[in-house]
């Protein structure tokens, strides 16, 4: 048993202390991505796990600084209610999420902060059909392997009620 937990303490120290391999960082990178978005809070009532995909880009700087942007769709299924006895459906929700940001890479990992806007078609308090612009605010953390980028983040839209976390998976050129 302290055989197995020596191994596991140093595999760790190994893996946090590595040296970071800039190599593969570009000064310039573009790619396409996936997402899968899990909604939380009032969003988790309306809405059933949202997918998307877009196109993403990313500016070296210095200091292990990137400057990032990214264009895409999230589709989010609306949820089945019972009101009153009475069996609805919440619309499916249809965002185009624009993103800028910035990422700082660590040794292993890096951390990021994207700001923008979401055009939409969350409902409006008082019309239910008409288009929305909100705010969005996401931080994530994720790891970059080659032409690999993942990472895990927190989105929210700033005046919609629209929270979710969100898992991206992206390949760079």
């Amino acid at each position: 048993m302290k055989y197995s937990i020596r191994i596991a303490c140093l595999s760790a120290a190994a893996f946090l202390c590595a040296p970071r391999v800039e190599a593969q960082v570009k000064p310039f990178s573009f790619g396409v991505y996936a997402e899968a978005g899990f909604p939380t809070g009032s969003m988790s009532n309306s809405n059933t796990t949202g997918y998307g995909a877009g196109i993403n880009a990313e500016v070296k700087l210095p200091a292990s600084l990137s400057a990032t942007a990214s264009f895409g769709l999230m589709h989010f299924g609306g949820s089945d209610v019972v009101i009153n006895g009475v069996n609805a459906q919440y619309p499916a929700l249809n965002a185009f999420p624009l993103r800028v940001g910035a990422k700082y890479r660590l040794k292993v990992f890096y951390v990021a902060l994207e700001t923008g806007a979401v055009f939409s078609s969350l409902p409006d308090k008082n019309d239910f059909s008409k288009d929305r612009t909100t705010g969005l605010l996401a931080p994530a953390i994720g790891v970059r392997f080659a032409n690999i980028d993942i990472r895990g983040k927190y989105e929210s839209w700033l005046d919609a009620n629209g929270q979710f976390w969100g898992l991206q998976a992206s390949l760079k050129f």
